[in-house]
């Protein structure tokens, strides 16, 4: 009848007020997502420069993750 929910949605959210985002975009990395800096980009729709991405996580379960201005480990603005 009832089981438990296995994913949730979450809603992540940076805000990159002020700060020159990568031509790459603007990603998230996080053990939900196999830690894939180019796989999840973060949008801002309604160009207030708070990017944001709902994603699917496993219920009761600790979600670790990075922003990253770009879409790949150390590269910066490229």
């Amino acid at each position: 009848c009832c089981g438990l929910a296995a994913q949730v949605n979450i809603t992540f959210q940076v805000n990159m007020q002020g700060l020159t985002i990568s031509p790459n975009g603007v990603h998230i990395a996080g053990n939900f997502q196999s830690w894939n800096p180019a796989t999840s980009q973060l949008t801002d729709a309604n160009a207030d420069g708070i990017y944001e991405i709902t994603l699917p996580v496993p219920a009761n379960s600790t979600a670790l993750f990075k922003f990253i201005n770009g879409n790949a480990w150390g590269a910066g603005l490229q």
